[in-house]
């Protein structure tokens, strides 16, 4: 049986601090100038909920590691829950050049005069007591500007970046001045607590309150609702991968920081040391947008679409964004290109001569069709057999809507049609057909979906890879792996052409 670990969190006096916020005039500006920095000031932590969270760090996988998931606290929740973006910028390098009284004093709206003179040394460290922030921004003379700055260097100092009691030291002015704080924020998280963990003991210096809102952000509704009085550990025990809320509003962001050049784990520097994490551990797959299509095959079998995906697709020497309908079948390709791009694209396709082309900054492209870049030979299809996989009908399909189907039998003579008009259903005959008119490429019978599913998509790679023996005497077909490129196409400039009159 795991031993519990006994650790401790900085107690911050937080009420002289709301009740300065309590001035702000426009809570809209200040989220604006300064981000989420006021919900974190009123967030009430359960410092029970967090001392059990860190009992279930691994220093070895740097993430927090439960019976049957990981959770790993990443550069786009914190900055989803600090409301301030992750800046392409230099972030914090560690203390050493000190920044001026100029500098910090226009920071803050302050005389350069003040700063020089109410900036001390405690314990080595330069930096401003809260006091002196305090008076300075209860003074009446305090303009607006000046009262907001202050405030949020105050929570900077005690709360996000809390060193020294009711002292502001020189590590957080610097990350203030930055703009930048989310790296050094998750930097501190990870090192306080893999510190802390290695020891066994001891305070954990870091934004408590960011930690605890990142973690009942992907706990269910039901956790909260403890009818049967258990301890925080035997909830957390109890939890399954079914009920983890994995798409929170930071894993819908249109990139996320995977790794640092070749490397897959990501650097962090904080101010008190250099630690990295791995976010593919807690990685769950790109989110499934909700979809309302059937498919169809050729012989008229239907299956149902699990959601829509937005996938950035390289076709030639182009990348596009294509939106594909996923599907859990047997299927011998791992993608097919539908109408909606041919139209987008402006592509041209001939299935006789295997080829597509189409136009791309005054280059004619060609793409090359070959077999040797297929995920399964469709010959060993040409004849669809009872017993099957399922799936493999699918190797040609159709894409249809699933709008309810009109009630009555089909007619299939004139005396259909009289008994249609003797029992009232002429209704709308010889009237001419309305159609919308259409603004985009996509053609006719579609229609773009949206909607967030609760599913995810995870590339399971390769499938129905063709065996030895299935390729007979022929080759065997080389394939494009992730990340590799096929160099199956030409492009070639289009030729001026000018009429003889000119």
């Amino acid at each position: 049986m795991k031993k519990t670990k006994c650790y401790k969190f900085k107690e911050v006096d937080l009420v002289s601090l709301r009740e300065l916020a309590l001035k702000v005039k426009s809570q809209t500006g200040f989220r604006l100038r300064y981000g989420g920095l006021l919900t974190l000031l009123r967030t009430d932590v359960e410092e029970k909920l967090v001392h059990t969270l860190v009992q279930f760090y691994d220093p070895s996988f740097r993430c927090f590691t439960f019976p049957d998931f990981q959770l790993v606290p990443t550069l786009e929740a914190y900055s989803n829950l600090v409301g301030l973006p992750i800046a392409e910028k230099t972030p914090f390098t560690g203390p050493g050049t000190s920044l001026t009284p100029l500098v910090i004093a226009k920071d803050l709206y302050l005389k350069t005069s003040d700063v020089s003179n109410h900036l001390i040394t405690k314990s080595h460290i330069r930096g401003f007591t809260s006091k002196y922030l305090l008076e300075q921004a209860n003074l009446s003379s305090t303009c607006q500007d000046t009262l907001e700055a202050i405030l949020a260097l105050l929570i900077y100092g005690l709360i996000l970046f809390s060193n020294l009691d009711n002292f502001v030291d020189m590590n957080a002015i610097e990350v203030f001045h930055s703009k930048n704080p989310v790296p050094t924020l998750l930097a501190d998280t990870y090192h306080a607590i893999h510190d802390r963990t290695l020891k066994g003991r001891g305070y954990i210096l870091c934004c408590i309150s960011l930690l605890y809102r990142w973690f009942i952000s992907h706990l269910p509704s039901s956790f909260h609702d403890n009818s049967e009085n258990w301890s925080y550990s035997q909830r957390i025990m109890a939890l399954t991968p079914n009920e983890v809320v994995w798409l929170t509003p930071a894993a819908q962001v249109k990139e996320i920081i995977m790794g640092c050049g070749d490397f897959l784990n990501v650097p962090l520097l904080g101010t008190r040391g250099g630690i990295n994490y791995n976010p593919q551990l807690s990685y769950r797959g790109i989110p499934l947008m909700r979809s309302t299509f059937l498919v169809k095959a050729f012989d008229g079998s239907r299956k149902n679409v699990l959601g829509e995906i937005d996938l950035p697709i390289t076709i030639g020497p182009e990348n596009f964004l294509i939106t594909f309908q996923v599907m859990d079948i047997n299927a011998s390709y791992s993608c097919l290109l539908g109408r909606p791009w041919i139209h987008d694209a402006g592509a041209v396709t001939s299935t006789l001569h295997q080829k597509l082309k189409f136009i791309r900054n005054g280059k004619l492209v060609t793409i090359h069709g070959k077999e040797a870049y297929l995920v399964s030979q469709l010959s060993s299809f040409s004849c669809i057999e009872a017993g099957s996989a399922e799936g493999t009908a699918f190797q040609g399909l159709t894409v249809e809507g699933t709008e309810p189907k009109r009630d009555g039998t089909a007619m299939a003579s004139l005396k259909d049609a009289q008994r249609a008009v003797q029992e009232g259903q002429a209704a709308g005959w010889g009237k001419l057909i309305q159609l919308r008119e259409n603004k985009h490429k996509e053609g006719l019978g579609f229609s773009p979906t949206s909607g967030v599913s609760t599913g995810a998509f995870c590339s399971a790679g390769f499938v129905n890879a063709i065996t030895e023996e299935a390729t007979g005497f022929g080759p065997r077909p080389v394939f494009v792996t992730p990340g590799g490129f096929a160099r199956d196409w030409d492009a070639i400039d289009i030729p001026s052409i000018m009429h003889v009159s000119e």
